[in-house]
């Protein structure tokens, strides 16, 4: 094993300008092994510095075809469940009672053993103790039109066959 550590450009920090990368600069780690049958996952966790850091701890559990990312602070703790592949169920122990997932990507935070934040993305399940959420309708229609450009707010937008209404 070998671990990397040093310092690379910022691009978020430069404001995403060429002309500003060699002003700004990030520390980084990289852990590198070798061995046969081995799977990577690179997981990347940013936080935002406005004084004392808060992340006091982190852990990446790769199951099968699933990441899930642990972040905890002094008065959160963050799930982020991510499948590699396919939508995925799974379910996982925590302190607000048994969360429960079917789908692409969710994120549910604790806050005083409660859950405060969900999001669903590609599924039709996340569910914790005894609170669950109801996935909105996927939206979906066929790509008619694309408008390239970038004004640092918005790099385009895409026109689709479809009406939306409750958007």
């Amino acid at each position: 094993t070998a671990i990397y550590v040093g310092e690379s450009p910022s691009i978020r920090r430069a404001q995403y300008s060429d002309e500003k990368l060699d002003h700004y600069w990030s520390p980084f780690i990289t852990v590198r092994r070798k061995g046969d049958n081995l799977k990577s996952t690179y997981v990347a966790v940013h936080e935002p510095l406005d004084g004392e850091p808060r992340i006091q701890g982190i852990d990446v559990d790769r199951q099968e075809k699933t990441v899930i990312v642990t972040i905890t602070t002094a008065d959160t703790i963050d799930y982020a469940i991510v499948a590699l592949d396919d939508p995925v169920a799974i379910q996982i122990d925590t302190p607000a009672g048994k969360l429960q997932f079917q789908g692409r990507y969710g994120l549910v935070r604790i806050v005083d053993d409660r859950p405060v934040v969900a999001h669903l993305v590609g599924g039709n399940t996340l569910a914790i103790g005894s609170r669950q959420l109801e996935p909105a309708p996927a939206l979906q229609g066929t790509i008619v039109d694309v408008q390239p450009f970038d004004d640092r707010v918005s790099h385009g937008y895409f026109d689709i066959d479809e009406r939306i209404d409750n958007v």
